[in-house]
């Protein structure tokens, strides 16, 4: 066996040898001074009982009464040492008895590292052994101690303002007051301001989470969310909230199966929508809500007045006065007022009439365009008397709920709260009738409900609902919602008035107390509700793409309605999941609709996420190495062309509308500002050409590596205009479905439509077969044919060149067939390739039958042959000279064996081959792909792309431009090659066959 190397680990332990000495450098090794002491030594003292000798007891060999006891003495103080030694032994400090992962060795002499349970045991062995601590000579002022000290502060100085106040009122009456007597100082908790007009303030939150929210806003379920999902970034929030994004868990599939699977529900805490009161006289608010929104007059004459008697919400775009330049969707909810009491002998007053005149309004939007919004709504009211706007976005919160059991969830959460039969709201008798077997996707019409609720945390937890109705009586039902949501409520929403909301959270009670009456009551019975259980009022309707109920309720009341909302039992046995950020997206993308901001690039909101997904991905990117990332110069696109269209990390809309970036149009509006703060006494020099100081300037269009666009392809503005009025990405406009429609009628009418430059179609694409789509993936048309030219003379050079494969190759570079190569991968020229290929097989079959029959006709002609010359044979004289007849038979065998082979295998006519044979000059990626077409065919981008769970196949939301969606409209006329278009991912060189749909 080999000796071990100095130093060696030796199987089974933990620690190494020693260094031994070497007698090549002549050391010697001494002695260790300190050997190391035995493992077990304090174990084996504790064990060990000291004793004494025997005759210790005794005194000159007599029995001395005095010794005895003291040796007795001795030996019981021995053996209770030895016990306490030996359980002490075995015993554990207590920073020894935190895991090792919480343990905190160099400060285990403070008592306050270690757990509360621990600390008392901890402060008695440092107090038996003397363990030294170290006392702060200053107390450092905590948050807490902090906030007290101010409170203090701020009641002595009431209480001295009130004693003077009183001694005043005391003087003015002729009496004496004694200063020295305590006054009584009584507060109440500040109401938050609502100001006209003008921005509010969010609420203050409590003390000891007040550092947390500096530069952000909790929602009312933020701590309940941070436990169980993914947060944005303490310093990055997300439109001025801290929004979960996803859950921990894993929730794609979770989610898809909870919205579209029966027995599914998920909700999501969406308190961070925006809302806006809008109040003032009838006229005035219609009027500033017509100009204001793309609800146009034709529109608010066939329904203005169900939106105007709060009957149904409306769901419109809020838009510049243009109607074209968009802001972001609104819901648009009225508060319905009921027309003044009619008695006998009596006409309303004055007063009565001018109060039904008033009409309350709430908007609802989206965070991300609240700013731009409000800023437009007040301009209008300030153009108008009588209007006015709040902010309350901190008012008023809500909850969406989707699935398709949605319904029975918030059926057995919100219970209708009233005290008297006579002030029961009018919705909540058909609320109580609601179908609970149907989802916010089934429901007829757009019901809207308004009522007040109990404290759901009174009814909790909650019983499952069982629908027991009959499937007629469930039809009449339907009926009755359906002529319902036509009919105006009797009585107005508790939500729309301040002192309502006000009243529900000042008044509700605390946790503790709602257990304590939980604990007071029966089993299996709640408690009662009291005169101080406050209504709670809501607002509740269904919001269409994706279908899904809206609960609104009080900012600050969400919290207790969302704990019992995610613990209500289902009747199919499932739990309500809650979803995130990310699953907003999904569930959107999943419907084939485009989210907003993110797929709605033509607003200002979208414009501002794109930027931020620019500048996220590019540092993704970069964060990568060389050999991992995609190298945009590098991208081969076939045919010799290389690189990627514009920035490969982007929908690069002003590469596709040749437009300057919006980066830089920001950074040359700021040097711009310096310019004209900087004083200027020389004047620019003008160069001797002419050129103007942008003409050979060029406006990067890409990013690390990508291909830019100079400023020829933009027409530079007129000297007198400024240079802000140039057009930019601001300037291009989204063009509804309605108006495709009505192009298209108009073409097929042979009327012309204008259709702005700086225009985009949002469309939903379908891949015909396989494929796959992405964000900023590039989407082209079907390539435009070549030009036909005049046959060329000898003294021209012709029009097309023959490439490396021999193929006819454009111009462009590209196969002059490309069209017709695309067009053959569609589904209906595979489906005529089939039927082509099965009628070519069946005349293969009929073919062979034919000469398979020929064949047998050929056979019996031989064989009567074979016949004639055997009988021949036997009148042959044998003189004659010949062949045997055994060498006459096998010659004729020899040869009815060629001739059947030659008619099986060289048949006289030749067949058509199964597939047609394919031109001589097509070249195709690898793959058997045709290659993606140029940059002229460029339409539009992708701005949300993924595997569809419910469509089974991949599907994507983009946009295309308007402009040559009309030019290839007309090129071409026909609908299918126009609305068929190809889609390659930015990176990659292979494009995918698919086809588009307005919406």
């Amino acid at each position: 066996m080999d000796p071990q190397p100095t130093g060696a680990v030796r199987k089974g332990t933990k620690r190494k040898d020693p260094p031994t000495s070497s007698a090549d450098n002549k050391r010697i090794a001494l002695p260790s001074s300190k050997p190391r002491p035995q493992k077990r030594a304090r174990f084996a003292d504790a064990r060990k009982i000291e004793a004494q000798p025997e005759d210790a007891a005794l005194k000159d060999g007599e029995l001395d009464l005095q010794s005895f006891m003291n040796a007795r003495a001795f030996e019981i103080e021995a053996l209770e040492s030895s016990m306490q030694k030996s359980t002490a032994s075995k015993s554990r400090r207590a920073f020894q008895s935190v895991p090792r992962e919480m343990r905190r060795r160099t400060a285990s002499h403070n008592a306050k590292r270690v757990p509360k349970r621990l600390r008392g045991k901890a402060q008695r062995e440092m107090a038996s052994d003397n363990t030294p601590t170290v006392t702060q000579k200053r107390k450092i002022r905590s948050t807490r101690s902090r906030l007290r000290a101010e409170t203090s502060k701020k009641l002595d100085l009431l209480i001295k303002r009130k004693k003077m106040q009183m001694k005043k009122e005391a003087e003015e009456k002729g009496e004496k007051m004694d200063l020295d007597k305590p006054v009584p100082i009584t507060t109440r908790k500040p109401r938050p301001k609502i100001r006209r007009n003008e921005l509010n303030d969010p609420p203050a939150p409590k003390s000891k989470f007040k550092k947390r929210q500096m530069n952000k806003t909790w929602l009312p379920t933020h701590i309940w969310h941070a436990k169980r999902a993914t947060m944005t970034e303490p310093m990055k929030p997300k439109w001025g909230f801290a929004i979960p994004l996803t859950p921990t868990q894993k929730s794609y599939r979770p989610t898809h199966k909870a919205i579209h699977q029966s027995g599914g529900v998920i909700a999501w805490d969406m308190s961070y929508m925006s809302t806006i009161g809008l109040y003032g006289h009838k006229t005035a608010v219609e009027a500033t809500l017509r100009e204001a929104s793309q609800l146009d007059e034709t529109e608010w004459k066939s329904k203005g007045e169900l939106y105007s008697k709060g009957c149904q919400p409306a769901f419109t775009w809020l838009c510049y006065k243009d109607k074209t330049r968009e802001i972001c969707p609104v819901t648009v909810i009225f508060n319905p007022k009921p027309p003044p009491p009619r008695r006998k002998n009596r006409r309303p007053k004055v007063e009565e009439l001018r109060e039904y005149g008033k009409r309350e309004v709430l908007l609802r939007i989206h965070p991300s365009a609240f700013k731009e919004a409000w800023d437009w709504l007040r301009r209008l009211t300030k153009m108008r008397s009588g209007v006015y706007i709040e902010d309350l976005r901190y008012e008023i919160g809500s909850i969406e709920v989707m699935g398709s059991n949605a319904t029975e969830a918030l059926r057995a959460t919100l219970q209708p709260y009233w005290t008297l039969k006579r002030d029961r709201e009018s919705d909540v008798d058909v609320y109580k009738d609601i179908d609970i077997a149907l989802g916010p996707e089934n429901h007829p019409g757009y019901p809207l409900f308004g009522f007040s609720i109990i404290d759901p945390r009174l009814r909790f937890p909650q019983k499952k609902i069982v629908n027991k109705l009959e499937p007629h009586r469930i039809q009449e039902r339907n009926l009755a919602m359906i002529r319902w949501t036509k009919t105006a409520p009797e009585t107005s929403y508790l939500l729309f008035n301040r002192g309502g909301r006000l009243n529900a959270v000042e008044h509700l009670p605390s946790q503790k107390s709602v257990n304590k009456r939980h604990g007071a009551s029966r089993p299996g019975k709640f408690p009662e509700l009291n005169s101080h259980d406050p209504p709670i009022p809501i607002i509740l309707h269904i919001q269409r793409s994706p279908s899904r109920w809206v609960l609104m309720a009080p900012f600050r009341l969400v919290e207790p309605i969302w704990h019992c909302l995610t613990k209500c039992p289902l009747s199919t046995g499932g739990d309500v999941r809650f979803g995130g950020l990310q699953e907003q997206q999904q569930t959107t993308f999943e419907q084939c609709v485009g989210w907003f901001p993110a797929d709605f690039p033509t607003t200002k909101a979208g414009q501002e996420l794109e930027v931020e997904e620019r500048e996220r991905q590019t540092k993704s990117w970069e964060r990568k190495s060389k050999s991992k990332r995609t190298e945009w110069k590098s991208v081969d696109l076939g045919r010799g062309r290389k690189g990627e269209l514009g920035r490969g990390l982007a929908c690069d809309w002003e590469f596709l509308f040749g437009l300057p970036r919006l980066e830089d149009m920001q950074i040359e509006r700021e040097k711009n500002k310096e310019k004209e703060a900087a004083p200027t006494n020389i004047a620019p020099a003008v160069p001797m050409d002419g050129a103007g100081p942008d003409k050979d300037t060029d406006i990067p269009m890409g990013g690390v590596g990508e291909q830019k666009t100079t400023t020829s392809q933009v027409a530079p503005p007129p000297p007198s205009q400024p240079q802000d009025s140039r057009p930019s990405l601001k300037n291009v406009v989204r063009l509804s479905k309605a108006q495709w429609e009505t192009l298209f009628l108009n073409f097929r009418r042979n009327i012309d439509t204008p259709v702005p430059d700086l225009a985009l179609f949002s469309v939903k694409i379908t891949f015909m077969g396989s494929g796959k789509a992405s964000r900023n993936a590039r989407i082209y048309r079907l390539p435009q044919k070549p030009a036909v030219e005049p046959p060329a003379t000898k003294t021209q050079v012709p029009a097309t060149a023959t490439g490396s494969g021999g193929g006819s190759v454009t111009g462009s570079s590209l196969p002059a067939d490309l069209r017709e190569q695309w067009l053959s991968h569609t589904p209906a020229a595979k489906r005529a390739a089939e039927k082509a290929q099965d009628a070519l097989l069946e005349e293969q079959q009929r073919q062979l039958l034919q000469q398979r029959k020929k064949q047998k006709q050929r056979n019996r002609h031989d064989h009567k042959k074979d016949i004639l010359s055997k009988s021949s044979e036997s009148t042959r004289t044998s003189t004659m000279l010949g062949p045997t007849p055994e060498q006459q038979q096998q010659s004729d065998l020899e040869a009815r064996q060629r001739r059947v082979a030659s008619s099986l295998f060289q048949p006289s006519q030749p067949l058509t081959p199964l597939v047609p044979p394919e031109p001589k000059d097509r070249e195709t990626m690898s793959g058997g792909h045709p290659f993606v077409p140029g940059k002229e065919d460029l339409i539009g981008f992708i701005t949300s792309g993924n595997f569809n769970l419910r469509l089974g196949k991949p599907s994507a939301v983009g946009h295309i431009s308007a402009r040559k969606v009309k030019e290839d409209l007309v090129k071409h006329g026909k609908l299918g090659e126009v609305a068929t278009c190809i889609v390659r991912d930015a990176g990659e060189g292979v494009g995918w066959l698919a086809r588009w749909e307005v919406i």
